[in-house]
């Protein structure tokens, strides 16, 4: 005759599982994280490349994250502009109003909607299509006047180009839409507080902070300014 459990042995089975499973969760979630922070890496990698054929296109003149308004007939961000069917710097689906971040643009460990106050319900007035960001001081000078060669740039393996951007989660209102300054804390820390940027040498890392964070003269540091601003 089979011997039945009793109770108290089903209890005592089902605790045991729920202790494995406790124990098995955060080793599970910590894959998960390095997953995401992987393919994110990859896609930095990839916008990363394309400014340097940006760079070989346009006779060496860094990209500017925000066009001015006489240069927008190909899109008024860069991601719109490296997207577009007359440049397609990147051959992926162009990038262009009420699109969410997707494919490459889209980091997979960033999973809100929108961002800030004003816009969280609106993805595209929160992000532009795009969770990465282009250093705003690559192609515009604190001056704001305009077009620099990456020849300028004194130590390429110092400066950003493109990375992970996002509204940090305690700010209280604002968007991510195209850049990454100190500022306003744009880096995109999603990846345990670490943030993936490729640099103007063309290196690519995963990051642990930023110099100049929160201060308004966020370009005195090269890991800004490719080239001496103050």
């Amino acid at each position: 005759m089979r011997k039945k459990f009793t109770l108290i042995e089903l209890l005592v089975v089902i605790a045991i599982i729920a202790v494995l499973a406790s124990m098995l969760m955060p080793a599970l979630s910590k894959a998960r994280a390095k997953a995401q922070q992987t393919l994110c890496m990859s896609h930095v990698k990839e916008l990363n490349l394309a400014v340097f054929l940006y760079l070989e296109t346009y006779d060496d003149y860094f990209p500017i994250a925000c066009l001015p308004s006489d240069c927008r007939a190909n899109g008024a961000f860069w991601q719109g502009y490296f997207t577009h069917p007359n440049v397609k710097l990147i051959n992926v689906k162009h990038v262009r109003s009420s699109m969410r971040p997707a494919g490459l643009f889209q980091c997979p460990a960033e999973n809100r909607y929108g961002v800030g106050k004003t816009y969280v319900e609106s993805s595209w007035n929160s992000w532009k299509g795009s969770h990465y960001g282009l250093n705003r001081y690559l192609g515009t000078r604190p001056d704001k006047s305009l077009w620099v060669k990456s020849v300028v740039t004194k130590y390429p393996a110092r400066t950003y180009c493109i990375g992970d951007k996002w509204l940090p989660p305690w700010a209280a209102d604002g968007q991510a839409q195209c850049e990454l300054s100190a500022y306003k804390e744009y880096p995109g820390e999603r990846h345990d507080g670490k943030w993936n940027v490729g640099f103007v040498d063309g290196h690519c890392v995963l990051e642990k902070s930023y110099p100049l964070r929160k201060q308004s003269v966020d370009y005195t540091d090269f890991a800004w300014s490719p080239m001496q601003y103050w």
